[in-house]
Formats: structure tokens, C-alpha cells, sequence
């Protein structure tokens, strides 16, 4: 029985093991960095009351939730292009000229796919694959397209910090590290 037990136990963890050795020594040392993006993005999204989604500080800007489906169409439109080099799934001018048709939830839902879609796709590519050279703007490894989706997001959910402020709301702690 405790031959069971420990076999039992220990088969999740060497699973895991078993898995990480796949991944780049990049997506080891990214991947958690990556989630962290996710998670408090989904954070700052889930803080904005439903009702301020289309809520807009001035004209020229976007609104809270044409904020959330850009970052949405952007990790798709760039991981499917630069890192996976096949067809966008997503129909990001739609996505973005009908943000206002969509729920909460609904953003929510794609956001954290979008996330997902992105990691899936780190730990599913191999070191050639990575240190490629890709056109995205200047030519660059396509690792860092990894760092460019980052950035961007970071970018416009600091501008959806600055809009939970405007509204009273105060923002989610991040966890940095």
C-alpha cells in the first residue's frame, strides 16, 4: 500500500518534471514571468465594473474594454504571425469595432485564452524555432517577440490602471515576483 501511495504521489511531480525538460531553457525562465502578466491582467480586467467597460477618459483614446480586446487581439495577431507562423484565428477588427457588444465575461473568457494561446505556444517551440530571425518591425530573434507582446501588454493595462483610478477604483495589487 504505501508503495501505491508513494507511486501515486510522486507521479504528478515527475510528470511536471517530464514536461519541463521539454520546454526551452527561454520558456523556463519566461513562462512564469507570462503567467504573472496574465494573472494580474485579469485582475485589472475583473476590478472594472461591467458598466465602465465603455467608459473613455477623453476621445481619442480607447475605452476600457476596447483596452482589454486590444491587448486580446494583439497576443493573438502577433503569436499566431511572428512565433507560430500560421493563420490568426481571431477577426481582431471585429473584435475591437464590437467591443461594446460584448459582456464582461466575454472579454474575460478571450482574454484568458489569449494568454493561454501564447503559452501554449512557448512551451511547444524549440530553440531554433526561437532564435530565428523574424521581420517584425526591425529583424529579431522570434524569442523576442515574446518580449514584445509582454511589453504591449503591460503598456495598456497600465493605461487600464490609470482608468480604474479615474473612476474612484482602486487598483489590484501585482505580484512582481
Amino acid at each position: 500500500m504505501k508503495e501505491l501511495f508513494v507511486l501515486l504521489f510522486t507521479l504528478p511531480i515527475f510528470s511536471f518534471a517530464q514536461e519541463a525538460k521539454k520546454m526551452t531553457p527561454f520558456a523556463l525562465e519566461f513562462a512564469p514571468k507570462w503567467q504573472r502578466a496574465k494573472e494580474y491582467t485579469v485582475k485589472v480586467a475583473e476590478a472594472m465594473p461591467e458598466e465602465f467597460y465603455a467608459y473613455r477618459p477623453t476621445e481619442e483614446v480607447f475605452t476600457f474594454g476596447e483596452q482589454m480586446t486590444h491587448i486580446i487581439g494583439n497576443l493573438r495577431r502577433l503569436c499566431s504571425r511572428m512565433i507560430k507562423a500560421e493563420k490568426n484565428t481571431l477577426d481582431y477588427d471585429y473584435w475591437v469595432k464590437n467591443t461594446n457588444e460584448r459582456t464582461k465575461q466575454e472579454i474575460l473568457d478571450e482574454l484568458n485564452q489569449s494568454f493561454d494561446y501564447v503559452a501554449e505556444a512557448l512551451e511547444n517551440i524549440n530553440e531554433a524555432q526561437l532564435n530565428e530571425m523574424v521581420q517584425f518591425q526591425i529583424e529579431q530573434p522570434r524569442k523576442d517577440i515574446f518580449h514584445v507582446m509582454r511589453n504591449h501588454a503591460t503598456h495598456h493595462r497600465a493605461q487600464c490602471v490609470m482608468y480604474l483610478r479615474l473612476k474612484g477604483i482602486t487598483p489590484p495589487r501585482g505580484s512582481w515576483w
